[in-house]
């Protein structure tokens, strides 16, 4: 059995999953379909741009971030890395954190300290971190929802899992079964 690092894209988890996302079960759902011993999952996110005239909505999202991002930190095999969120116009972008996330894929593979990455992305900005892990012998799978991601990221990756039908399995669960 090889090594796996999880690598969470937590802006692409957000806009394709609405709803509350347990990230334990869908690290237990990787880990199962990779069939690979987890070394680490990893989580890059942003917390929410706020200033002096933020809503209470804004405010209540941050408290909610922050302490999901909290509990994250403090599960076992599990980090959080937070980028910066500015505003350009009316979109907010991230800032520090595909860069990280790559930088972090690239040392792991490197190191030796992985045979497997799972990506939860659709980012076409990831193909040129999955093609450098590759040649260092590292197999690489794309988690996605379908009609999210990016051709290129589809054809960067060794295995392509969606995850459209394991969402709805959760969503029913966390709803009653509805």
């Amino acid at each position: 059995m090889g090594r796996l690092a999880i690598f969470l894209d937590g802006g692409y988890i957000d806009a394709s999953f609405p709803k509350d996302l347990n990230y334990t079960n869908l690290v237990d759902y990787i880990t199962v379909q990779t069939k690979q011993e987890l070394l680490r999952t990893y989580l890059y996110h942003c917390l929410p741009l706020v200033d002096p005239e933020s809503s209470e909505d804004t405010l209540r999202r941050l408290d909610g971030k922050k302490r999901l991002f909290f509990a994250l930190d403090h599960t076992p095999r599990f980090v959080v890395r937070l980028g910066r969120l500015v505003r350009r116009g009316d979109t907010f972008l991230q800032k520090g954190v595909d860069i990280q996330l790559g930088l972090d894929m690239a040392a792991l593979a490197y190191r030796g300290a992985v045979t497997d990455i799972a990506l939860v992305s659709g980012d076409g900005d990831f193909p040129p971190a999955l093609e450098a892990v590759k040649e260092l012998g590292v197999l690489t799978w794309v988690f996605y929802k379908e009609g999210t991601i990016s051709v290129e990221l589809l054809r960067a990756a060794d295995e392509a899992v969606p995850l459209g039908n394991w969402y709805a399995t959760q969503v029913g669960e966390s709803n009653g079964g509805k």
